[in-house]
């Protein structure tokens, strides 16, 4: 009963109040507000002058009523006692009943002492019988009382219209009864002295008062309070021996709490997909006056002296406020006095039944805890948003509308919208989907998980985000459910999992190694570029779109499949490509080992860092930034076979870019060839060495640092991953965007090298090193030069195509170019000499002195050597 005394006290505060400036008055006891069709005007003594409609704005009036009467149900239920429906004031046989409770209700009035002479004209007229011929006399009345006139069945449209009447009178009060005070005056006093009901012990009031039995109707015929075990058996019984056993609630304080609940829903209440939501303010009979609603509240002092009237105060500002957060309006509340003491009530209510209405949600906050928790939902729940107002994203929250596109999607929020009511299955899920979101923001509780995940699932499918007659992929529809999880996501982070996991704001967060927000941050990368480097518009879907739904259940193997896609924009691109790889390689190289190369799916960090990402690319995406050269750091080279591969691959793309100029940013060989490079690295690896080769030549000395590094790389492997011809996993692209890294910062690197015992195809090897070799001895003749001549090539570099291909021969040709090379290196030069001719007897002694084309493998002997 607690929700009724505080309604109670809402209705004690306003009716003593001024509502003359109320858009909507608070009903005193005894009355109710109608809508009032039809206005029949008479004489003092009776006569019939004259009949309107009323205009729609004056359609609701406020009349006398009984508790009978409002909490009636059916064609025969008691009568309002002055303003009544036509079939109640017609005479006519199937109307007798109803007629007669009407005249005997209204002549009971009009006997009492201090009755009005009024009433009894109207009672007089009525007894005449002539309402329903001068009604239909009227020729500005289109009445339609009779569905069948021939045969006079009452069941016309305007049947259950209302009629209210005015007598003229030469005194100085109104004509019109409904609002005469001494009509007003009197039915209350009758009504106090008539008021039936036993008398019993309120559970509201806590007194002795007559009991009601008949409560009104709150919204069309729905009841908060009704016991009907006579015509529906067993609703109460096996748990009450009566009706009562539950609860007594006075007359008094009933329609108290019912008028005050019905005055405060049409003056601040929410009413959506068949639920109702008010709030208020139980200190209402503090007198305080706006003046501005900017400058908040002016005393009670300030107002006696001012001579103003006490005016209700019942929250009403606040509770808009709190309307425009539950609908996401703002991002705070507006001139909030935080010194102003407050007891705010959240009522929720839902009608289960066309006669039944239960209370879903109450709360009370005292002082200003109300205020607080909906600050802290500005707080919790926001993400970026697009604001029509400035044109671009802000960070904001979203409202339960927007929450709901994206759990059920624009087609369902659209069907609940249109359905009045209220019976479609999507209306019910909006109706629950809303009251767990306001007692969320109500409760301050955690956002609840199962939303978040249908959130999440959907918007990680964004190919059925459709709008428009033609139903196309809207990016905009998407982006937008995308944002609004995310808030989703970040409320139920800070309120669910606050020693859980980490906490992700909207800005994002560039040192984060959570594996998951950096898959985010790839694909959102991906998107964007693939987005900037295509010329089929924005709502175009991007691989990274298509491929999403798969990303976020196989990441690991995915990635490389949406890369892959990736590499006709880097030659869009051009130049301005660089920047997405280092972009990528910033992401790559923070990921843990273990959540890069886990099978499993992402999780709810994957959409913020994705998210995040977009937004730091559309605001700060500036492509002439200059690359900053940091500290030195260590970089360990990897020891799995993908990633040196992919290490492989970084270093031949830096190196044809330097050698270029930039020119071929985006174009080099390494970029072309990286998907072959992927399904058969062996065989790819030489033939994209031998297109390298050029450019190795072209840097002159600066290709004797890119050359170590491959040196690097093919003492990493073991034997049987070099040699093997399976596919490269998504680990490759870790590696090749690490290696990339290296090349934009002060490096230095950490290795391992592996030993091996002997080459399955040893052929290949020792033609390797012997090229190797004579690479070593040349240099050394470099090395002794002054001038220009350090920048030479050797011939083995020159040779080294030709070389792979006829071994033998080209051997030959290299042996002689190589004799006047032996004088340098002193002792060393010997050893180098011998070393070759034992490879060459060991070559011939194999029958391998043969042009037969050399395996990749080479380049690992020819490294090997060269390198020493």
């Amino acid at each position: 009963m607690s929700w009724m005394q505080k309604l109670c006290e809402a209705y004690d505060a306003g009716v003593v109040c001024d509502q003359s400036k109320e858009a909507v008055k608070l009903v005193p006891l005894g009355f109710v507000r109608k809508r009032v069709k039809y206005h029949v005007v008479l004489s003092r003594d009776g006569r019939f002058i004259s009949a309107d409609e009323l205009m729609d704005e004056a359609q609701f009036l406020e009349i006398p009523s009984t508790p009978q009467a409002e909490s009636r149900t059916g064609d025969n239920g008691a009568p309002f006692p002055l303003v009544e429906q036509l079939k109640y004031l017609i005479f006519e046989n199937e109307n007798l009943k109803r007629f007669g409770q009407y005249m005997g209700q209204l002549n009971a009035w009009c006997e009492q002492p201090d009755a009005p002479a009024c009433l009894r004209v109207v009672y007089t007229y009525l007894e005449g019988h002539t309402l329903l011929t001068d009604l239909e006399s009227q020729p500005n009345l289109k009445l339609k009382y009779y569905k069948n006139a021939e045969r006079r069945e009452g069941t016309g449209e305007d049947r259950k219209a209302m009629v209210c009447f005015s007598v003229q009178t030469q005194e100085e009060s109104t004509d019109d009864l409904w609002l005469r005070i001494d009509v007003k005056q009197s039915w209350e006093r009758y009504l106090a002295d008539k008021l039936p009901g036993d008398r019993a012990f309120c559970y509201v009031e806590g007194k002795i008062l007559p009991a009601m039995e008949n409560h009104p109707k709150l919204q069309g015929n729905a009841k908060l309070i009704s016991a009907k075990d006579n015509e529906f058996p067993f609703q109460y019984k096996g748990r009450f021996a009566e009706d009562r056993s539950a609860a007594v609630v006075s007359y008094e304080a009933s329609v108290r709490a019912h008028n005050a609940l019905i005055w405060l829903i049409a003056r601040q209440g929410m009413q959506k997909y068949g639920m109702t939501w008010v709030v208020w303010n139980t200190n209402g009979a503090v007198m305080k006056v706006p003046i501005d609603e900017k400058n908040g509240f002016m005393e009670a002092e300030e107002e006696e002296e001012e001579n103003f009237g006490p005016v209700i105060d019942t929250f009403e500002r606040y509770a808009k406020e709190v309307r425009a957060a539950a609908g996401g309006y703002d991002s705070r509340l507006h001139d909030y006095n935080p010194n102003r003491t407050n007891f705010a009530v959240i009522l929720g209510l839902e009608a289960a039944t066309d006669g039944r209405m239960s209370v879903t949600y109450y709360q009370e906050c005292s002082g200003n805890e109300y205020v607080k928790r909906l600050e802290a939902w500005y707080r919790d729940c926001c993400w970026w948003r697009y604001s029509r107002k400035n044109k671009t994203k802000e960070i904001a929250s979203p409202n339960p509308e927007q929450i709901a596109v994206a759990v059920m999607g624009i087609d369902a929020v659209n069907t609940a919208k249109i359905d009045k009511k209220c019976e479609k299955s999507h209306t019910k899920l909006m109706r629950g989907l809303h009251s767990r979101i306001l007692t969320c923001i109500a409760d301050e509780q955690p956002f609840p998980i199962d939303v978040v995940r249908s959130a999440f699932n959907r918007v990680c499918a964004p190919l059925t985000f459709v709008s428009g007659r033609d139903r196309q992929w809207s990016r905009t529809a998407w982006e937008n459910s995308v944002d609004t999880t995310c808030a989703m996501i970040s409320c139920f982070q800070k309120r669910g999992w606050r020693d859980a996991c980490p906490v992700f704001t909207p800005i994002l967060e560039v040192d984060s190694k959570n594996g998951d927000y950096l898959y985010g941050r790839l694909l959102a990368a991906a998107d964007f570029m693939e987005e900037k480097s295509a010329d089929k518009g924005r709502d175009y879907p991007t691989n990274a779109v298509r491929l999403m739904q798969k990303f976020v259940q196989y990441p690991f193997e995915t990635w490389p499949k949406i890369h892959e896609k990736l590499i006709p924009c880097f030659k869009n691109l051009g130049p301005d490509s660089k920047w997405y790889q280092i972009l990528f390689a910033e992401i790559e190289i923070r990921f843990p080992e273990e959540s890069r190369y886990g099978r499993r799916d992402l999780s709810l960090e994957f959409l913020q860092g994705f998210s995040s990402q977009r937004q730091m690319l559309y605001q700060k995406w500036k492509p002439e930034k200059k690359i900053e050269v940091g500290e030195t750091v260590i970089y360990v080279l990897p020891r799995r076979r993908s990633e040196l591969y992919g290490c492989l691959l970084a270093i031949a793309d830096v190196a044809e870019q330097e050698a270029s100029d930039e020119e071929r940013a985006g174009m080099t060989n390494a970029i072309q060839l990286m998907s072959v490079f992927a399904a058969k690295p062996y065989e790819s690896w030489g033939r994209l060495h031998d297109k390298l080769l050029p450019y190795l030549i072209k840097l002159g000395k600066r290709a004797e640092y890119y050359q170590r590094l491959i040196g690097f790389m093919e003492m990493q492997f073991s034997q049987a991953e070099r040699v093997s011809t399976e596919p490269l996993d998504g680990s490759y692209l870790h590696g090749y965007y690490c290696m990339r890294q290296t090349f934009y910062q002060k490096t230095q690197f950490s290795r391992q090298p592996q030993i091996w015992e002997m080459a399955e195809d040893s052929r290949s090897v020792l033609y390797g090193r012997l090229l190797g070799i004579a690479d070593r001895m040349e240099k050394n003749r470099f090395a002794c030069e002054e001038g220009d001549i350090d920048r030479r090539s050797t011939n083995e570099l020159r040779f080294m195509t030709v070389f792979s291909q006829k071994p033998s021969s080209t051997w030959e040709n290299l042996k002689v170019k190589l004799k006047p090379y032996q004088r340098y290196g002193g002792n060393r030069s010997g050893e180098n000499w011998a070393a070759l001719e034992q490879l060459e007897q060991q070559l011939k002694q194999c029958g391998w002195n043969t042009d037969i084309p050399l395996g990749s493998i080479y380049l690992h002997g020819y490294y090997e050597e060269r390198n020493k």
